[in-house]
């Protein structure tokens, strides 16, 4: 048993030091919420995951709203409540300028929010996921598929999704990000619905190996 456990952790070790060159990892979290801040590092150390970047999140203010091109209140589900269409603005913002700061070095970005749980031995199914796609705009790691014909199995462990509704954990092909900055800035809703734009080639890693922790 001993022997099969440092099998696997030199594996993983191995996994996770092949992808420092290739995969940047940024975690989205607002300056102000150190709870959180604490658990995101709290919970990648626990999986040896310990090259990554934290991207200071957006908090906006009501005012800001109408410089921003790609953001209506109006287009907004629940534009009534301007703490959920303060909220959604901040998430859109810090997503998109997150996209545009990705290092073209690197062939892919992993972006993950800060409330994000991951599975045990993560690198390994994303190691195998980027292995089996040649080409792709997102990859989730996890997503909330609402009707039964928003996602199919492509391959044994990917899906093909069209409407996932989550940006909690998804992977970038970091030469494709243009073609996702356009599709933002043309928007105006919420930066997961203008995920589900037909234009994206959308696939989720099956099982779903992220979810979201309610803190």
């Amino acid at each position: 048993e001993s022997y099969l456990n440092y099998k696997k952790f030199i594996y993983f070790t191995y996994t996770n030091n092949i992808y420092d060159h290739i995969l940047d990892i940024v975690i989205i979290n607002l300056k102000n919420r150190y709870d959180k801040k604490e658990y995101i590092e709290r919970h990648l150390n626990e999986l040896g995951i310990l090259n990554y970047k934290i991207f200071n999140a957006f908090k906006l203010k009501k005012e800001e709203l109408q410089s921003i091109k790609y953001i209506k209140s109006e287009s907004f589900l629940n534009h009534y409540n301007i703490d959920y269409v303060l909220g959604a603005s901040g998430c859109k913002k810090s997503h998109f300028t997150c996209i545009q700061q990705v290092d073209q070095y690197k062939k892919y970005t992993l972006i993950l929010e800060d409330d994000v749980i991951l599975e045990k031995n993560i690198m390994v199914y994303i190691f195998n996921a980027l292995q089996q796609l040649s080409d792709f705009d997102l990859l989730y790691l996890g997503a909330n598929i609402k009707e039964k014909n928003d996602a199919h199995l492509v391959k044994p462990n990917i899906l093909k999704v069209n409407q996932p509704k989550t940006t909690t954990a998804y992977i970038i092909k970091n030469n494709n990000t243009q073609k996702l900055l356009n599709i933002i800035e043309n928007s105006t809703n919420e930066i997961d619905d203008v995920y589900g734009n037909e234009e994206l080639e959308k696939y989720c890693i099956y099982p779903m190996v992220a979810h979201q922790k309610n803190i």
